[in-house]
């Protein structure tokens, strides 16, 4: 799976905007700033690796793995961990946070393709695309405004 695409590529290009500086306080304040403009991404994929009840490590990695190329790899491990576990992962919220999630990227058509295809990537990690995991990449695509005619170009373009 190749997720160093040219569209993660730029989204990563836009988070790394950042002015680098030496103050600790505005060291604090861009890895906020990365970390809240990541959460979408991270949550969208976050909602596809457990739609099945399980995380399985090769989704954990290729998850870990996508965020690190959004952010160049100046997001720790530990971040990326403490994010995680503050999503909910109960069967009852799914739509209704991949529908919040939509409302949150509905301002940009790249993030919204992007965030679809780095799920995708994520759901294809462990080579087994689940019935359940499939029906939440049909919300995601459903709530983040994606015909399934552009759906399938991105998937192909994921290949």
């Amino acid at each position: 799976m190749n997720i160093d695409t040219d569209a993660v590529r730029r989204l990563r290009d836009n988070l790394m905007v950042f002015e680098q500086t030496e103050s600790a306080a505005a060291s604090a304040a861009i890895k906020a700033a990365m970390i809240r403009r990541v959460q979408p991404f991270a949550e969208t994929m976050y909602q596809v690796m457990v739609a099945d009840g399980r995380s399985d490590p090769a989704e954990v990695k290729a998850l870990v793995a996508a965020l690190g190329v959004l952010c160049g790899g100046n997001l720790p491990e530990h971040d990326i961990a403490t994010m995680l576990a503050g999503f909910d992962n109960s069967a009852a919220t799914v739509e209704p946070r991949i529908a919040a999630l939509g409302a949150t990227l509905s301002g940009d058509r790249d993030d919204r393709e992007t965030a679809f295809m780095l799920a995708a990537v994520v759901a294809l990690a462990d080579d087994v695309v689940e019935t359940v995991e499939n029906s939440v990449l049909e919300l995601i695509a459903e709530y983040f405004g994606i015909s399934s005619r552009r759906a399938s170009q991105l998937l192909d373009d994921i290949g």
